[in-house]
């Protein structure tokens, strides 16, 4: 993947689609944006995700803090070499 930064804010339908996939997936206390990148955490499971888009159409970014997660996730996708999120 390449190192362009994440659409910063996020259009209106990027938002839409991050708003959408971080609730439909348990994480429903927004933390606020910060250099393109959404962050969310879930009153259930522990961690926090960051997601964030390089347009409306993606590409789509994930970050995530939790080690059993990102040991699950080694092997899919690419890694990111852009900006990442604070905190």
């Amino acid at each position: 993947m390449t190192a362009e930064a994440p659409q910063d804010p996020p259009g209106f339908v990027a938002r839409t689609e991050l708003d959408k996939a971080a609730n439909d997936n348990g994480y429903r206390e927004f933390k606020g944006p910060g250099g393109g990148w959404r962050g969310w955490t879930s009153t259930t499971a522990p961690g926090r995700v960051h997601l964030a888009a390089l347009s409306d159409a993606g590409p789509w970014l994930l970050a995530v803090d939790h080690a059993g997660v990102l040991a699950e996730l080694a092997t899919a996708g690419a890694p990111w070499l852009g900006q990442r999120p604070a905190g």
